[in-house]
């Protein structure tokens, strides 16, 4: 995977003034804190920074098509995700109050040194956090055989062999002895 970056020197904006940015990176995947996604179409992002004083405003939107495996048959499902980026630029303030930091975080806030902003974590946030939380290739997709795996949309009329080999109540009277341990150690607790 290449690596994204998208570094911007804001010093030759002037105050009062606005940047667009516009880019098609080649990347091929975009990694997340659990899982590394494939992209099915190019991530395309429209970014305008505008200047006030020292402080830079970001807003832009971000889309692609992610390779995403379905939450219940597990396959592969081109999900379009389009996301906006949105952020505030501020050179940190001498000394500051732990409270207004809080809030600040809470709208956005981003404290800069340099004059280069790097947007690349903005533009990649962007897309993950417009992600469902549940991913389906069909509303109506059956899942998987929760004893043999098999993929209940393809076989019609799916009898599990292993499912009658493993019924709860074979389940429920391999466990009663333990049961009846536990509960005779209870009762033995409570009668001192």
């Amino acid at each position: 995977m290449s690596e994204f970056i998208l570094a911007v020197d804001v010093s030759k904006i002037p105050d009062g003034g606005t940047l667009e940015i516009e880019g098609d990176p080649s990347l091929s995947e975009i990694e997340t804190p659990t899982a590394t996604l494939p992209l099915r179409a190019p991530l395309s992002y429209k970014i305008r920074l505008s200047r006030n004083k020292e402080d830079f405003f970001l807003f832009g939107t971000v889309s692609t098509v992610l390779e995403y495996p379905c939450a219940r048959c597990l396959e592969s499902v081109d999900l379009a995700v389009s996301g906006q980026v949105e952020a505030t630029y501020k050179k940190p303030p001498k000394r500051v109050v732990e409270e207004e930091i809080e809030l600040e975080d809470l709208e956005n806030v981003i404290y800069y040194e340099a004059l280069t902003l790097d947007l690349s974590e903005r533009v990649i946030e962007a897309i993950l956090v417009e992600i469902p939380i549940k991913v389906l290739c069909k509303e109506e997709c059956k899942g998987l055989c929760p004893y043999c795996g098999v993929d209940l949309n393809q076989v019609a009329e799916h009898h599990c062999e292993i499912e009658a080999s493993v019924s709860p109540g074979r389940l429920f009277n391999a466990l009663k002895p333990f049961a009846t341990e536990d509960r005779d150690t209870n009762d033995n607790k409570n009668d001192r």
